[in-house]
């Protein structure tokens, strides 16, 4: 395998560290921890999750180089999931309609969505506070969108996105690995997951 996607409490670790970015990007200055930093981040298109992965990646190299994963000397880096990528995560070796069988009986245990959040309360809640799937990740489903690449695009130079997972204000048939909604780049919808890329040599 050549990707890794975050695991565990390193969910957590990642949203706050997208959220410190936004507001680094914003008031230059690093956040303390708060509970607001346990909500995940929305509203970003593919060019903030573009300039984050740069970000991040440049940050790990300065200050956490192994963190990174290297082949032959060269370090990796941050990059969205494919949608092939994000499903295989998901699904985590599970192969019903919902990583945990072919019913959605158990998803308000995996997910926020609109069974257990309220038919009228579309309020994100904090990371992992639902069970993690058999990979350890946690929030594939419900609460937030996810954008992920779906295909090489047109001649902007933009991939084709979709946003995967569905949200907090879905119902079971929105909230299951193969649902997709298409996304533009400059669209600010939802929010990102990211992977750490082997070196490319």
């Amino acid at each position: 395998m050549h990707w890794v996607m975050s695991i565990g409490s390193t969910r957590q670790a990642s949203a706050q560290a997208v959220q410190a970015w936004a507001q680094h990007k914003t008031e230059d200055a690093c956040p303390k921890d708060s509970p607001g930093l346990r909500l995940p981040e929305t509203g970003l298109s593919w060019f903030e999750a573009v300039l984050f992965g740069r970000d991040y990646s440049e940050w790990l190299l300065i200050n956490a180089g192994d963190a990174l994963p290297q082949e032959t000397e060269v370090p990796g880096f941050i990059r969205l999931p494919t949608e092939a990528e994000w499903e295989y995560a998901c699904r985590a070796g599970g192969g019903g309609a919902w990583p945990f069988g072919q019913t959605a009986s158990m998803l308000e245990a995996f997910a926020w969505c609109r069974s257990n959040a309220g038919e009228t309360d579309n309020l994100v809640r904090p990371v992992a506070t639902r069970s993690p799937n058999a990979f350890g990740l946690y929030d594939m489903l419900g609460n937030v969108e996810e954008l992920c690449i779906a295909g090489p695009g047109g001649d902007d130079g933009a991939p084709e996105l979709v946003l995967k997972g569905g949200n907090i204000a879905g119902g079971p048939l929105h909230v299951r690995p193969a649902a997709r909604n298409p996304s533009h780049p400059a669209a600010p919808e939802g929010g990102f997951r990211v992977v750490m890329e082997r070196g490319v040599v």
